[in-house]
């Protein structure tokens, strides 16, 4: 999907984009799909992604799965959801429960790429 809308995200005419990550989706059965996992093809990293992304003008989140009840019971921490991955603040592949969606917002639109910003934690790796 993100290379069929290439055109529109290089002329940053989109103010949004969101998309889903899941790094485990291509490992379940023999036969793989997507692109994230191991065995993805062609097998795509999330910070490949985001970098051009960033790169063409856009800023982009990580929106986590939060844990629901029963996690917090089995005493997974609560966690921020919307982390920033690009501008450097990643060096090195998230690790995500499960899946997760990325959101990225235009810089040409600030106002949009500001409010983002302001909901999101700041993590450096």
């Amino acid at each position: 999907v993100l290379q069929g809308s290439m055109n529109v995200l290089t002329q940053n005419r989109a103010i949004m984009v969101m998309f889903e990550f899941n790094p485990g989706l291509s490992e379940k059965g023999d036969h793989p799909h997507g692109m994230w996992g191991r065995k993805g093809n062609p097998h795509v990293t999330l910070l490949e992604v985001t970098n051009w992304l960033d790169d063409i003008g856009y800023d982009c989140y990580l929106d986590t799965h939060l844990p629901d009840e029963n996690e917090k019971n089995k005493g997974v921490l609560e966690a921020p959801g919307l982390y920033r991955i690009t501008g450097d603040c990643m060096s090195k592949e998230p690790s995500v429960r499960g899946w997760a969606n990325v959101v990225c917002a235009s810089r040409k639109y600030g106002n949009v790429a500001e409010r983002l910003l302001e909901l999101a934690t700041i993590v450096q790796t």
